[in-house]
């Protein structure tokens, strides 16, 4: 998420990183097995591959998928 902050001096960029502990861990329980996660554009179904605190990599046929946490509704395993 960004946001711009005015000032009479040159505006500047700031970055926020949201963190949810709960659900890395969650994805973290989930590594080297199936599962089904639901994002807010499509669901996708893969072995989780790695979570990291802010994207988890998923293994899904051939492709590999880097997903934000901040875009994942749920995680179940499969």
């Amino acid at each position: 998420m960004y946001y711009y902050r005015e000032s009479s001096a040159m505006p500047s960029i700031q970055s926020y990183t949201i963190m949810e502990p709960f659900v890395v861990q969650a994805a973290q329980s989930l590594i080297g097995k199936n599962a089904v996660i639901e994002t807010v554009g499509d669901s996708l179904r893969g072995r989780v591959m790695d979570a990291k605190p802010d994207h988890i990599v998923v293994q899904s046929g051939d492709s590999t998928f880097f997903i934000r946490l901040q875009m994942i509704i749920s995680i179940m395993p499969d």
